[in-house]
C-alpha cells in the first residue's frame, strides 16, 4: 500500500483495478504497526480497499474468458459472484477443453497424526501427471496441493516416477513459457495453466475419520483462497479426493471456505460439465422463429438460446453425426440494434471470446433476411454444410497432441485408475487352539522330536515369532500356566534339534520356516498386552514396516517413523522401550544402505 500512495499523488485520475473475492496483497509484516491507534487505515487490506472505503465509483468486469469450458467457472461465479459473471459457452468443439472432473481416490489414507499429507493420493496425481506429459505434452499442466506437505509428497513422488522413465523430461523443462508446476494453495495466486491438478490432501485417516480441517481455508479469507485455486484452468481441472462431498459434514457455524469446497466438490462430483446449457428459454423474436423453422426444413436440429450466464447464442445448429455438439451458432441481429456503435464493438468482442472457444459464427441481419430471405437461406444452408464438413474432419484427424497410439493411452489410464492399495498389515493369528495335543504326558518327558514338530506346527499358522512366544503356546496347550526354568531350557534343546535337522531356521532365538526368513507386516492390535513384547517381534519384521513406512510418506522425521511403524505392528504406544528396538533397526537399515538420516533427522529410502 505504501508504495502505491506515491503514484497515486502524482495523477489527476486513478484507475484501481482488484478482486476483493481473491487473495489480497500478503500480510506478513503487519505484526510491526500493531498498536498505531492513530491509523486510519490499518484494517484496510489493499488500495483497492482504501478506495471502496472512501466511496469511489465501482464498476464491475463482467466478462469472463479464461476458462474454456463452462464448467471451470460455474461453481466460482455462483459462490463468490452472485451469477453476475457472464460466462461463455463452450460448443463442444475443443475435445482437450474437458472441464471440470472428479477422481475419487478411496484406497487412500490421510496420514493426520503423522506426515499429515495421503501418500497414495500423491502417487495417483503422480502417475496422472506422468500420462499427461506422455499423452498430452502440448497442453500446460499445474498441480495444486491444499498444503505444503502434501505438494512435498508429489514432488518426492514425481521425482521417483521421472528417474525411473527419463522419457518426458523435455515436458518438465523450466524453460517453457508457461512451465510445470506443483504449488501448494497459498503460492498459485497469478499463475493459469490450460490443465490443473488438485489435490486435496486432507481427507479419511486409516480410521476412517473425516476431520472438517482444511488448511488455509479454514482460516479467515479461505474462501478467496478456494476461488483462487478454482478459477486457474483453461480447458480442463481434475480433482483428486479420498472422500465425496456427501462425506463433508458442515453446519451453520462452518467457515464459509469449508462450505464453498463442499459445493465445489459436490458439482464436480455430479458431473454436471455439459459445453453448454441449454436453458429452455423461447427465441427473442418472430425472426429467430422463421430462421429456426428454416434451419428445421434443411433437416438439422437447433437449440434456441444457448449459454449460461450473462450471455445466449440466439441458435445453435446441432451436428447431425454427434448431437451433443454444436457446429455453428447463428445471431439474429436487428436493424435498430447494429444502429449503436459501441453496442456492434460488443458483439464483435463477444464474437472474438466465443470464436477462442470453438464457436463457429454466422450472423443474419433482419433487415437482408426480410429483403433477399431465399438468398440467406442459401448462404446459411452453405455455412452449416461447411461447419458440418469441417467438424467431420476434425474427427477423422488424429489429436496433434496425442504423440502416442490411442491403445497405449487406454492402458496407461487404466493402470492409473487402478489406485495401487497402500500395503495392510494383516491380522496376527495366534496358534492357540488349533494345536493338536496328543502328548498324554508331561512336557519335560517329550523327546525334542516331538516338540520340534509342534513348534514347525506353530510356525505355520503364526509365521516367524520369538523362541519364547512359541514356549507360551506349548504350554497354554498343555494348561501349564509356568514356564520354569527347566521347561525353557527342555523347548530350547528341541528347538535346536528342530533347526539342526533342518524341520524350520532359528537365529538370535528367532524362529523362521526356512533360511529364507521370509516375513509379513502382522497387526497384533488385536492381542491381549499380555502377549504382546516389541523385543520379541522379528527383527525383519519391523524393517519391513520401518521400509513400508518410508515408503509411503517419501520422507518422515524419525520420530514419526518410529510411530506409524509401531502402528503399523499393531503396538499403541511408542515406549521407552520401543523407540530403542526400533531405533536399532533403524541403524541397521541405515548401515545396509537401505535408507539415509538426513540432516533434519528425517528418514529417506536410499
Amino acid at each position: 500500500v505504501v508504495d502505491a500512495l506515491v503514484p497515486i499523488l502524482r495523477g489527476k485520475q486513478i484507475v484501481v483495478v482488484g478482486d476483493s473475492k481473491q487473495m489480497p496483497p500478503t500480510d506478513f509484516f503487519s505484526k510491526q504497526f500493531e498498536g498505531d491507534d492513530d491509523s486510519l487505515t490499518g484494517d484496510i487490506e489493499s488500495v483497492l480497499g482504501m478506495f471502496l472505503a472512501q466511496g469511489a465509483y465501482e464498476s464491475m468486469l463482467k466478462w469472463h474468458y479464461r476458462s474454456r469450458h463452462d464448467s471451470l467457472i460455474n461453481v466460482s461465479n455462483q459462490e463468490f459472484y452472485e451469477g453476475r459473471l457472464m460466462v461463455f459457452p463452450n460448443p463442444g468443439t475443443n475435445e482437450l477443453a474437458t472441464g471440470l472432473k472428479f477422481n475419487y481416490v478411496p484406497g487412500t489414507i490421510y496420514e493426520r497424526g503423522t506426515s499429515r499429507t495421503n501418500p497414495g493420493e500423491a502417487r495417483v496425481v503422480g502417475n496422472a501427471v506422468m500420462v499427461h506429459a506422455k499423452t498430452k505434452p502440448g497442453l500446460t499442466l499445474g498441480v495444486v496441493a491444499f498444503s505444503t506437505a502434501q505438494r512435498d509428497c508429489i514432488l518426492l513422488e514425481l521425482e521417483r516416477l521421472r528417474r525411473d522413465d527419463p522419457s518426458c523430461e523435455e515436458f518438465f523443462s523450466a524453460d517453457q513459457l508457461e512451465a510445470f508446476f506443483v504449488k501448494n494453495l497459498e503460492n498459485v495466486q497469478g499463475d493459469e495453466r490450460d490443465v490443473i491438478y488438485i489435490s486435496i490432501g486432507y481427507g479419511l485417516t486409516a480410521e476412517k475419520r473425516l476431520s472438517s480441517s482444511f488448511g488455509p481455508v479454514n482460516r479467515e479469507g479461505g474462501e478467496r483462497r478456494l476461488n483462487v485455486l478454482i478459477t486457474r484452468a483453461k480447458l480442463a481441472m481434475e480433482v483428486f479426493c479420498n472422500f465425496t462431498a456427501s462425506d463433508l459434514n458442515i453446519s451453520h457455524t462452518s467457515p464459509v471456505g469449508v462450505k464453498a469446497l463442499k459445493s465445489f466438490l459436490q458439482y464436480a462430483e455430479n458431473g454436471h460439465l455439459e459445453n453448454r446449457f441449454e436453458t429452455g428459454k423461447d427465441t427473442d423474436s418472430p425472426f429467430e422463429d422463421q430462421v429456426i423453422s428454416a434451419i428445421r426444413n434443411m433437416g438439422y436440429e437447433v437449440e434456441p438460446q444457448v449459454g449460461s450466464a450473462g450471455f445466449f447464442i440466439d441458435v445453435a445448429v446441432k451436428d447431425p453425426e454427434k448431437p451433443g455438439k454444436y457446429i455453428l451458432a447463428v445471431e439474429c441481429d436487428g436493424a435498430s440494434y447494429h444502429s449503436s456503435v459501441s453496442a456492434r464493438d460488443r458483439d464483435r468482442l463477444r464474437q472474438t471470446v466465443l470464436e477462442g472457444m470453438g464457436w463457429v459464427f454466422h450472423r443474419i441481419w433482419s433487415t437482408d433476411w426480410f429483403r433477399t430471405q431465399k438468398k440467406q437461406i442459401d448462404i446459411l444452408k452453405e455455412a452449416i454444410e461447411t461447419a458440418v464438413e469441417a467438424s467431420r474432419t476434425s474427427r477423422d484427424q488424429p489429436q496433434q497432441s496425442l504423440p502416442i497410439k490411442k491403445r497405449e493411452e487406454l492402458e496407461i489410464i487404466e493402470r492409473l485408475e487402478k489406485v495401487e492399495d497402500l500395503p495392510e498389515s494383516k491380522p496376527y493369528v495366534l496358534a492357540n487352539g488349533q494345536l493338536k495335543n496328543n502328548f498324554h504326558r508331561e512336557l519335560l518327558e517329550l523327546p525334542y522330536s516331538i516338540i520340534a514338530d509342534v513348534i514347525s506346527e506353530i510356525l505355520k499358522i503364526e509365521g516367524p515369532l520369538h523362541l519364547n512366544d512359541a514356549a507360551r503356546r506349548i504350554t497354554d496347550s498343555m494348561g501349564i500356566g509356568r514356564i520354569g526354568n527347566r521347561i525353557s531350557a527342555h523347548i530350547f534343546l528341541s528347538a535346536n534339534f528342530g533347526h539342526q535337522k533342518k524341520m524350520f531356521y532359528m537365529e538370535s532365538e528367532f524362529l523362521y520356516e526356512n533360511e529364507d526368513k521370509k516375513v509379513e507386516i502382522r497387526d497384533r492390535s488385536n492381542l491381549l498386552n499380555t502377549l504382546k513384547n516389541i523385543e520379541n517381534v522379528p527383527p525383519e519384521e519391523i524393517q519391513k514396516a520401518l521400509l513400508e513406512t518410508i515408503r509411503n510418506a517419501f520422507s518422515i522425521p524419525t520420530e514419526e517413523a518410529i510411530s506409524e511403524a509401531l502402528s503399523k505392528l499393531g503396538f499403541g504406544r511408542a515406549t521407552q522401550k520401543a523407540r530403542e528396538v526400533i531405533g536399532k533397526e533403524i541403524i541397521e537399515l541405515k548401515a545396509r544402505n537401505k535408507l539415509k538420516i538426513e540432516e533434519d533427522d528425517r528418514l529417506v529410502l536410499i
